[in-house]
């Protein structure tokens, strides 16, 4: 589970000096008041200058919303603050999904969102839904994006619309001891989810787990649980790593690890590829180191939630690759970025350039992502009823 009160109180405080012009003198590291500041919801703003700091003070956009509080509890053993072939780009919003060639089903499903501008649209209206890590756009149901909750709860695998309606859920047969990502995968001719039980706070785990699940059909009955057609465990060559972003490119998985703070400050994350086999493998696979990610100069808010709660806000939490293989986008707690991969680079050299900053926001929690090709990444928080936001991508293409 996550501890998210402590962080919510130091960035209310930050966010509260920095309106009243004030110079806030570095806190004593003793526990403080059980006090809960919200921090304004300025998710919709539009990119802000680059910069060494970045401000929580943002200029108030056209479209506005209600404000989300990033929460942060004390300090546990566990802190979380926190190819495939490219698919065709969805239909316009009039017309039907079309089903799998090799499902007859046709599920009645909302419209494909027209995102042409950075806007909240909806909020998680499925009540289970309270600590989303993973998100993973479907790619037999246009529209349609595939969801998981973190460790604690259980090991099931949901279905909302790009507005965050309930369109079902499926328990899995599996163990959800860490669940922190989806990917999404097509081995011969069918679509799978792959869920990441990846999640390591303590770099403990010997061994970490993927489950690679047939895209299901959003709205079906869940009669029965759903077999993987695949579970492989994997380590990674250099120790126990804890992983929350992860996605696929070519028949291989690249890993960004969450590095732990250190006395000497924040730690580089470091990127993992590790190939996937067609069929079931008995033995134990290896993740291979291929570079470090250059650091990301922290603001104030970061050095302050370093210092105090041990949590770097720049840590990745989310990662998806366009089919295409040129673009990657890569959530923190604080922005999206964006990474481009010119031919002639593999992706260790993209991720050893610094990432592109296209959205600043302030959500709580962030920890999903979903790339819907040509049009959007979808994000969202692990919060009960967290909004869902949408950030235009066609630019990027």
């Amino acid at each position: 589970m996550t501890s998210n009160f402590w962080l919510s109180l130091l960035i209310g405080s930050v966010a509260f000096a920095t309106l009243n012009g004030c110079t806030t003198a570095k806190p004593d590291p003793a526990p403080l008041p059980p006090v809960t500041l919200q921090v304004p919801d300025t998710s919709l703003s539009p990119e802000p200058k680059e910069s060494a700091d970045v401000q929580l003070t943002q200029s108030t956009p056209e479209k506005t919303t209600t404000s989300e509080p990033l929460v942060v509890e004390p300090a546990k053993e566990k802190i979380k603050v926190p190819t495939e072939t490219a698919p065709s780009i969805p239909p316009p919003n009039t017309s039907k999904p079309t089903a799998p060639a090799n499902n007859p089903i046709r599920p009645a499903l909302p419209p494909v969102l027209d995102i042409k501008s950075i806007q909240k649209t909806g909020n998680l209206q499925n009540s289970a839904l309270t600590e989303i890590s993973g998100f993973s756009a479907s790619k037999d149901w246009p529209g349609v994006i595939y969801a998981i909750n973190d460790s604690g709860n259980a090991a099931k695998l949901y279905a909302i619309s790009e507005s965050g309606k309930d369109l079902g859920e499926w328990k899995i047969d599996g163990r959800n001891r860490d669940w922190e990502d989806l990917a999404s995968i097509t081995l011969d001719g069918t679509h799978y989810v792959v869920i990441g039980d990846t999640g390591d706070n303590l770099n403990v785990h010997k061994t970490n787990t993927l489950y690679f699940i047939r895209e299901p059909v959003p709205g079906s009955a869940a009669t029965q649980s759903l077999k993987p057609h695949m579970s492989l465990s994997f380590v990674y060559e250099d120790g126990p790593r804890n992983v929350e972003a992860f996605a696929v490119h070519d028949k291989t998985l690249y890993l960004i690890s969450k590095e732990p703070i250190a006395a000497s400050g924040t730690q580089p994350s470091r990127l993992y590829s590790l190939d996937i086999p067609t069929t079931q493998p008995s033995n134990i696979l290896t993740a291979r180191f291929l570079t470090t990610l250059p650091p990301v100069s922290p603001s104030l808010e970061a050095k302050l939630a370093a210092s105090f709660v041990g949590v770097d806000l720049n840590h990745p939490t989310a990662l998806d690759i366009d089919p295409n293989g040129r673009t990657a986008y890569l959530l923190s707690y604080r922005q999206v970025l964006r990474y481009q991969r010119l031919p002639e680079q593999s992706w260790a050299q993209a991720f050893q350039a610094s990432g592109k900053r296209i959205h600043f926001h302030q959500l709580g929690q962030a920890e999903a992502l979903a790339l819907a090709p040509g049009r959007a990444v979808f994000i969202t928080s692990e919060n009960p009823a967290a909004p869902v936001w949408a950030i235009p991508v066609k630019q990027y293409q």
